[in-house]
Protein backbone atom coordinates (compact mmCIF):
# COMPACT_ATOMS: atom_id res chain seq x y z
CA UNK A 1 0.00 0.00 0.00
CA UNK A 2 1.31 3.43 -0.91
CA UNK A 3 1.63 6.00 1.84
CA UNK A 4 0.51 9.60 1.47
CA UNK A 5 3.37 11.99 0.88
CA UNK A 6 3.91 14.38 3.79
CA UNK A 7 6.05 17.43 3.10
CA UNK A 8 8.90 17.79 5.59
CA UNK A 9 9.18 20.94 7.73
CA UNK A 10 6.27 22.48 5.85
CA UNK A 11 5.42 25.34 8.22
CA UNK A 12 9.05 26.27 8.84
CA UNK A 13 9.65 26.32 5.09
CA UNK A 14 6.62 28.50 4.50
CA UNK A 15 7.64 30.91 7.26
CA UNK A 16 11.14 31.28 5.84
CA UNK A 17 9.90 31.78 2.28
CA UNK A 18 7.85 34.77 3.53
CA UNK A 19 5.54 34.53 0.52
CA UNK A 20 4.55 37.82 -1.10
CA UNK A 21 1.22 38.02 -2.99
CA UNK A 22 1.61 37.42 -6.75
CA UNK A 23 5.40 37.03 -6.50
CA UNK A 24 7.11 34.12 -8.25
CA UNK A 25 8.81 31.26 -6.41
CA UNK A 26 10.74 28.27 -7.74
CA UNK A 27 10.09 24.85 -6.23
CA UNK A 28 13.17 23.22 -7.71
CA UNK A 29 12.21 19.73 -6.46
CA UNK A 30 8.45 19.67 -6.95
CA UNK A 31 7.88 16.05 -5.91
CA UNK A 32 4.47 15.59 -4.32
CA UNK A 33 3.75 19.31 -4.55
CA UNK A 34 3.17 19.85 -0.82
CA UNK A 35 5.52 22.80 -0.42
CA UNK A 36 4.42 24.33 -3.73
CA UNK A 37 0.77 23.95 -2.75
CA UNK A 38 1.38 25.85 0.49
CA UNK A 39 3.13 28.67 -1.40
CA UNK A 40 0.21 28.87 -3.85
CA UNK A 41 -2.34 28.92 -1.02
CA UNK A 42 -0.38 31.81 0.50
CA UNK A 43 -0.83 33.86 -2.66
CA UNK A 44 2.44 33.17 -4.46
CA UNK A 45 3.03 31.83 -7.95
CA UNK A 46 5.21 28.76 -8.51
CA UNK A 47 7.54 27.51 -11.19
CA UNK A 48 7.75 23.79 -10.41
CA UNK A 49 10.72 21.75 -11.58
CA UNK A 50 11.39 18.03 -11.25
CA UNK A 51 13.53 15.45 -13.02
CA UNK A 52 10.81 12.86 -12.40
CA UNK A 53 8.25 12.78 -15.21
CA UNK A 54 5.90 10.67 -13.09
CA UNK A 55 5.80 13.32 -10.34
CA UNK A 56 4.77 15.99 -12.83
CA UNK A 57 2.16 13.69 -14.37
CA UNK A 58 0.60 13.17 -10.93
CA UNK A 59 0.57 16.93 -10.38
CA UNK A 60 -1.34 17.44 -13.62
CA UNK A 61 -4.08 15.15 -12.27
CA UNK A 62 -4.16 16.60 -8.74
CA UNK A 63 -7.55 18.35 -8.34
CA UNK A 64 -6.12 20.69 -5.68
CA UNK A 65 -3.59 22.01 -8.18
CA UNK A 66 -5.94 22.28 -11.18
CA UNK A 67 -7.08 25.87 -10.54
CA UNK A 68 -3.46 27.04 -10.28
CA UNK A 69 -2.44 25.20 -13.45
CA UNK A 70 -5.38 26.62 -15.37
CA UNK A 71 -4.66 30.17 -14.20
CA UNK A 72 -0.92 29.74 -14.97
CA UNK A 73 -0.04 30.54 -11.36
CA UNK A 74 1.63 27.12 -11.38
CA UNK A 75 3.88 26.15 -14.29
CA UNK A 76 5.58 22.77 -14.40
CA UNK A 77 8.70 21.66 -16.25
CA UNK A 78 10.61 18.38 -16.33
CA UNK A 79 14.03 19.69 -15.46
CA UNK A 80 16.87 19.05 -13.02
CA UNK A 81 17.45 21.96 -10.66
CA UNK A 82 21.02 22.12 -11.94
CA UNK A 83 19.48 23.28 -15.25
CA UNK A 84 17.06 25.85 -13.85
CA UNK A 85 18.98 28.93 -15.00
CA UNK A 86 17.66 29.19 -18.55
CA UNK A 87 14.10 28.13 -17.70
CA UNK A 88 13.83 30.73 -14.97
CA UNK A 89 15.30 33.34 -17.31
CA UNK A 90 12.52 32.62 -19.83
CA UNK A 91 9.94 33.45 -17.17
CA UNK A 92 11.26 37.02 -17.24
CA UNK A 93 9.87 37.77 -13.78
CA UNK A 94 11.64 38.50 -10.48
CA UNK A 95 12.12 35.36 -8.40
CA UNK A 96 11.56 36.01 -4.70
CA UNK A 97 12.34 32.54 -3.44
CA UNK A 98 13.85 29.20 -4.41
CA UNK A 99 13.11 26.01 -2.47
CA UNK A 100 15.25 22.90 -2.82
CA UNK A 101 13.92 19.88 -0.90
CA UNK A 102 16.52 17.18 -1.48
CA UNK A 103 14.49 14.29 -0.08
CA UNK A 104 12.61 11.56 -1.92
CA UNK A 105 8.83 11.53 -2.17
CA UNK A 106 6.68 8.73 -0.80
CA UNK A 107 5.49 7.98 -4.34
CA UNK A 108 9.06 7.37 -5.47
CA UNK A 109 9.92 5.19 -2.49
CA UNK A 110 6.68 3.20 -2.67
CA UNK A 111 6.89 2.42 -6.38
CA UNK A 112 8.84 -0.87 -6.70
CA UNK A 113 9.70 -0.19 -10.35
CA UNK A 114 11.81 2.78 -9.29
CA UNK A 115 14.17 0.55 -7.31
CA UNK A 116 14.70 3.20 -4.63
CA UNK A 117 13.65 1.19 -1.59
CA UNK A 118 14.81 -2.06 -0.02
CA UNK A 119 11.28 -2.51 1.37
CA UNK A 120 9.94 -3.48 -2.07
CA UNK A 121 11.45 -5.93 -4.53
CA UNK A 122 12.06 -4.28 -7.86
CA UNK A 123 14.73 -3.61 -10.47
CA UNK A 124 17.89 -1.83 -9.40
CA UNK A 125 17.07 1.39 -11.22
CA UNK A 126 17.17 4.40 -8.83
CA UNK A 127 17.11 7.06 -11.58
CA UNK A 128 15.14 10.22 -10.88
CA UNK A 129 14.70 10.65 -14.63
CA UNK A 130 13.99 7.16 -15.92
CA UNK A 131 14.37 8.19 -19.54
CA UNK A 132 18.14 8.57 -19.43
CA UNK A 133 21.38 7.67 -17.68
CA UNK A 134 22.90 4.72 -15.85
CA UNK A 135 20.90 2.58 -13.47
CA UNK A 136 22.07 1.26 -10.12
CA UNK A 137 22.34 -2.16 -11.76
CA UNK A 138 24.78 -0.71 -14.31
CA UNK A 139 26.92 0.58 -11.46
CA UNK A 140 26.95 -2.46 -9.17
CA UNK A 141 27.65 -4.75 -12.11
CA UNK A 142 30.44 -2.71 -13.73
CA UNK A 143 32.31 -0.74 -11.05
CA UNK A 144 35.41 -2.24 -9.51
CA UNK A 145 35.45 -3.08 -5.81
CA UNK A 146 37.57 0.03 -5.17
CA UNK A 147 35.15 2.25 -7.08
CA UNK A 148 32.16 0.85 -5.19
CA UNK A 149 33.97 1.29 -1.90
CA UNK A 150 34.61 4.95 -2.73
CA UNK A 151 30.93 5.48 -3.55
CA UNK A 152 29.76 3.88 -0.29
CA UNK A 153 32.20 5.86 1.83
CA UNK A 154 31.78 9.20 0.04
CA UNK A 155 27.99 9.28 -0.09
CA UNK A 156 27.03 7.28 2.99
CA UNK A 157 29.96 6.82 5.37
CA UNK A 158 29.11 3.11 5.21
CA UNK A 159 31.21 1.34 7.90
CA UNK A 160 31.29 -1.94 5.96
CA UNK A 161 32.06 -0.30 2.60
CA UNK A 162 34.99 -2.60 1.82
CA UNK A 163 33.16 -5.81 2.69
CA UNK A 164 29.99 -4.82 0.85
CA UNK A 165 31.92 -3.75 -2.26
CA UNK A 166 33.84 -7.00 -2.45
CA UNK A 167 30.69 -9.05 -1.81
CA UNK A 168 28.90 -7.25 -4.66
CA UNK A 169 31.76 -8.03 -7.06
CA UNK A 170 31.80 -11.69 -5.96
CA UNK A 171 28.02 -12.03 -6.25
CA UNK A 172 27.45 -10.29 -9.60
CA UNK A 173 25.23 -9.92 -11.52
CA UNK A 174 22.78 -8.23 -9.14
CA UNK A 175 19.51 -7.12 -10.72
CA UNK A 176 16.95 -6.50 -7.97
CA UNK A 177 16.63 -4.47 -4.79
CA UNK A 178 15.96 -7.62 -2.77
CA UNK A 179 19.18 -9.25 -3.98
CA UNK A 180 21.20 -6.22 -2.93
CA UNK A 181 19.41 -5.70 0.40
CA UNK A 182 19.78 -9.40 1.30
CA UNK A 183 23.47 -9.30 0.42
CA UNK A 184 24.10 -6.32 2.70
CA UNK A 185 22.02 -7.89 5.48
CA UNK A 186 24.05 -11.10 5.28
CA UNK A 187 27.25 -9.15 5.92
CA UNK A 188 25.81 -7.46 8.99
CA UNK A 189 24.50 -10.72 10.41
CA UNK A 190 23.19 -10.04 13.92
CA UNK A 191 24.74 -6.55 13.98
CA UNK A 192 22.12 -3.81 13.94
CA UNK A 193 22.10 -0.11 13.11
CA UNK A 194 19.83 1.72 15.50
CA UNK A 195 16.77 3.26 13.88
CA UNK A 196 17.29 2.08 10.33
CA UNK A 197 17.70 -0.93 8.06
CA UNK A 198 21.30 -2.06 7.52
CA UNK A 199 20.96 -1.51 3.74
CA UNK A 200 19.87 2.12 4.09
CA UNK A 201 23.33 3.62 3.55
CA UNK A 202 24.16 1.37 0.61
CA UNK A 203 20.94 2.30 -1.17
CA UNK A 204 21.49 5.99 -0.40
CA UNK A 205 25.04 5.96 -1.77
CA UNK A 206 24.08 4.19 -4.99
CA UNK A 207 21.12 6.53 -5.55
CA UNK A 208 23.36 9.55 -5.11
CA UNK A 209 25.91 8.13 -7.54
CA UNK A 210 23.25 7.23 -10.12
CA UNK A 211 21.78 10.73 -10.06
CA UNK A 212 25.04 12.62 -9.44
CA UNK A 213 23.23 14.37 -6.61
CA UNK A 214 26.10 16.34 -5.06
CA UNK A 215 27.23 17.59 -8.45
CA UNK A 216 23.62 18.56 -9.25
CA UNK A 217 23.35 20.35 -5.91
CA UNK A 218 26.50 22.39 -6.45
CA UNK A 219 25.25 23.61 -9.83
CA UNK A 220 21.70 24.12 -8.59
CA UNK A 221 22.75 26.30 -5.66
CA UNK A 222 24.73 28.57 -7.96
CA UNK A 223 21.89 28.83 -10.49
CA UNK A 224 19.31 29.50 -7.78
CA UNK A 225 21.34 32.26 -6.18
CA UNK A 226 22.10 33.92 -9.49
CA UNK A 227 18.42 34.01 -10.46
CA UNK A 228 17.10 35.29 -7.14
CA UNK A 229 15.91 38.88 -7.12
CA UNK A 230 17.24 41.32 -4.47
CA UNK A 231 15.83 40.28 -1.07
CA UNK A 232 14.95 36.88 -2.54
CA UNK A 233 15.31 33.84 -0.32
CA UNK A 234 17.03 30.49 -0.80
CA UNK A 235 15.63 27.68 1.37
CA UNK A 236 17.22 24.22 1.30
CA UNK A 237 16.20 21.02 3.07
CA UNK A 238 18.93 18.37 3.02
CA UNK A 239 18.95 14.81 4.35
CA UNK A 240 22.59 13.77 4.13
CA UNK A 241 25.73 15.11 5.80
CA UNK A 242 27.47 15.66 2.46
CA UNK A 243 24.52 17.65 1.12
CA UNK A 244 24.23 19.73 4.27
CA UNK A 245 27.95 20.43 4.31
CA UNK A 246 27.78 21.74 0.75
CA UNK A 247 24.73 23.88 1.52
CA UNK A 248 26.32 25.24 4.70
CA UNK A 249 29.55 26.16 2.90
CA UNK A 250 27.67 27.80 0.02
CA UNK A 251 25.51 29.87 2.35
CA UNK A 252 28.46 30.83 4.56
CA UNK A 253 30.29 32.16 1.51
CA UNK A 254 27.27 34.23 0.43
CA UNK A 255 26.95 35.65 3.95
CA UNK A 256 30.63 36.46 4.44
CA UNK A 257 31.55 37.56 0.92
CA UNK A 258 28.31 38.72 -0.70
CA UNK A 259 26.44 40.28 2.19
CA UNK A 260 23.62 37.73 2.32
CA UNK A 261 21.43 37.66 5.43
CA UNK A 262 21.46 34.46 7.49
CA UNK A 263 17.87 33.45 8.25
CA UNK A 264 18.68 30.31 10.23
CA UNK A 265 21.34 30.96 12.87
CA UNK A 266 21.09 27.26 13.64
CA UNK A 267 19.73 24.66 11.21
CA UNK A 268 16.07 23.84 11.76
CA UNK A 269 15.17 20.21 12.41
CA UNK A 270 11.85 18.46 12.68
CA UNK A 271 10.17 18.28 16.08
CA UNK A 272 9.69 14.98 17.88
CA UNK A 273 6.01 15.21 17.04
CA UNK A 274 6.67 15.60 13.31
CA UNK A 275 9.18 12.73 13.35
CA UNK A 276 6.56 10.48 14.96
CA UNK A 277 4.02 11.22 12.23
CA UNK A 278 6.60 11.38 9.43
CA UNK A 279 9.71 9.25 10.18
CA UNK A 280 11.39 10.51 6.99
CA UNK A 281 11.72 13.91 8.67
CA UNK A 282 14.26 12.62 11.21
CA UNK A 283 17.31 13.46 9.13
CA UNK A 284 15.96 16.68 7.57
CA UNK A 285 18.08 19.83 7.99
CA UNK A 286 16.69 23.22 6.91
CA UNK A 287 18.88 26.24 6.16
CA UNK A 288 17.97 29.57 4.56
CA UNK A 289 19.55 32.87 3.50
CA UNK A 290 18.28 36.08 1.92
CA UNK A 291 19.91 38.07 -0.84
CA UNK A 292 20.86 41.62 0.03
CA UNK A 293 18.95 44.57 -1.45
Amino acid sequence: MKTRHISVLLQSTLDLMSVQPDAWYVDATFGGGGHAGAILESGGKVLGLDRDEAALARAQLNPELQPYLESKRLRLFQLAFADMYEQVAQLDEPIMGVLMDLGLSSDQLDTPERGLSFLHDGPLDMRMDQSTGRTAADIVNSYSANQLQTVLRTYADEPKARQISQAIVNRRPLETTKELADLVASLYGTDKIRGRHVATQTFQALRMEVNQELQQLQLGLADAWQRLAPEGRLVVISFHSGEDRMVKQFMRYQIQEQGAIELTKKPIRASEEECETNPRARSAILRAIQKKI
